[in-house]
């Protein structure tokens, strides 16, 4: 057996999965579970050219942000990265994310008024407003479970802390009702079983929950499944979906089967509502989702045209419609388009179009026809791609606002944009408080021409 390779590392910040970073002979050291500013004995775990991995063995000297997780099974369960981190602290360590990634990708050193604070009062546990949970055999029955760091091996546990109140309650009489018929969990390996996924979504205004079971084929049980589950108080809706593909990271299969209560539940951003079917994409923390949309449309305001790339079910773009004369949201997906047209026409927005097209095919077209005011964008953590960036900067846009849930991809983009625009504002929201993923809404403001 090789030697045991430890160093006495001091770490200097976090990176973008959460890790401690620090450096060993000028050589980055990445650590899990380390924090700024601690000493720690490292165990090295891997080795490539430019970079090291390792666990810290020991903390010679800890943060004065370093707190006890809250939950059992944090240090198995990958679905957190920072629990040990106080909420300050990591407020402080996703601005310092954001902050660094624009200098890095960008050369972009923001002053300090051009960042505005973190918005707090918001919970940090039981905020997430939908689960989706892999099914599995405990020795038990079946139980929910989230699945480790990078890795598909499942952590089974009953309830999540982070999990709004009534996921946890409704999941845990879901499983109560899965155990009482001889239906197994679906194992990838030998590609048997029939249950795969529980996705659970509770609405934060009116409290209806949405519950769908993704499975490998149909079942006759699964008609008497769904009656039970919706006589569940709060359940107003169930569904299934047919997925039997092994090895794969989709949690939906093409199409959904509602075989109880409702097709749809209904959420509002102020008076404005939203029906949202099981596929129906909506962000997993309203309370600051609708933050965001408030931020947004106060920095806009009043315009003719406004534009919503990658719009989902149209939640920004009907926010935005309160006050602009014309809205125009794109989106590739038919689900999303189908639910965004179906909410503004609930709403009496007629002035709010919606097409299904690629980012850079919708914009083309709209650009031939009109100038927007603005155009907003919240993509996937790809960020932009070339084609669209290629667009923007070459029309005359007056204000972009980019809606970013990943610091890296945001650098890169305006990178690309930064001759034409400049950042006017930039706000970093937590979404996801314990986890390392940090949502970034930066305003842009077109440059004179000289």
């Amino acid at each position: 057996m090789k030697p045991i390779e430890t160093h006495l590392i001091t770490v200097k910040k976090l990176g973008i999965n959460g890790e401690g970073i620090g450096y060993y002979k000028k050589m980055p050291v990445f650590i899990d579970g380390a924090l700024p500013g601690e000493e720690v004995i490292a165990e090295i775990t891997h080795k490539a050219d430019r970079f090291m991995k390792g666990k810290a063995v020991r903390i010679k000297r800890k943060s004065d942000q370093r707190v006890t997780p809250f939950c059992p099974v944090f240090h198995q369960c990958g679905g957190c990265q920072v629990q040990h981190l106080s909420i300050h602290g990591q407020h402080q360590e996703k601005i310092n994310l954001v902050k660094e990634s624009l200098l890095k990708y960008a050369g972009l050193n923001l002053p300090a008024a051009k960042i505005e604070p973190v918005d707090t009062g918001f919970k940090d546990r039981f905020y997430r407003h939908k689960a989706q949970m892999p099914l599995v055999m405990t020795k038990s029955g079946i139980m929910t479970a989230l699945y480790q760091k990078d890795s598909r091996t499942p952590v089974p546990m009953k309830t999540c802390p982070v999990h709004h109140p009534l996921i946890n309650e409704v999941n845990q009489n879901v499983i109560d009702i899965l155990n009482q018929y001889d239906l197994d969990p679906f194992d990838p390996r030998l590609k048997k079983g029939l249950l795969r996924t529980l996705i659970t979504r509770v609405s934060s205004s009116t409290e209806e929950v949405q519950v769908t079971i993704v499975v490998t084929m149909f079942h006759p049980s699964l008609k008497d499944i769904a009656q039970a589950i919706q006589a569940i108080d709060p359940v107003k809706s169930v569904a299934i979906s047919k997925l039997y593909e092994a090895n794969t990271h989709q949690i939906f299969g093409e199409t959904v089967e509602v075989l109880a209560g409702d097709a749809t539940i209904t959420e509002h951003i102020d008076d404005v509502s939203f029906n949202l079917s099981p596929q129906s994409f909506y962000q997993l923390n309203p309370p600051v989702a609708q933050a965001i949309y408030q931020h947004v449309a106060s920095k806009i305001g009043p315009v003719d045209l406004a534009v919503d790339l990658y719009t989902g079910s149209g939640t920004l773009a009907l926010k935005l419609a309160k006050t602009a004369k014309k809205v125009m949201g794109v989106d590739l997906s038919l689900a999303s388009i189908e639910s965004a047209k179906a909410n503004a026409k609930d709403n009496h927005m007629n002035h709010v179009v919606f097409l299904k097209d690629k980012a850079h095919e919708g914009l083309k077209y709209i650009l031939k026809k009109d100038m927007p005011d603005v155009i907003t964008f919240d993509p996937p953590r790809s960020g932009l791609d070339d084609k669209t960036l290629h667009m923007i900067t070459m029309s005359s846009v007056p204000t972009l606002v980019y809606i970013s849930c990943n610091p890296s991809t945001l650098g890169k983009n305006l990178n690309m944009l930064k001759k034409q625009y400049a950042i006017e504002s930039l706000k970093v929201y937590d979404m996801f408080p314990h986890t390392a993923h940090v949502e970034t809404v930066v305003v842009l403001k077109k440059r004179p021409v000289s």
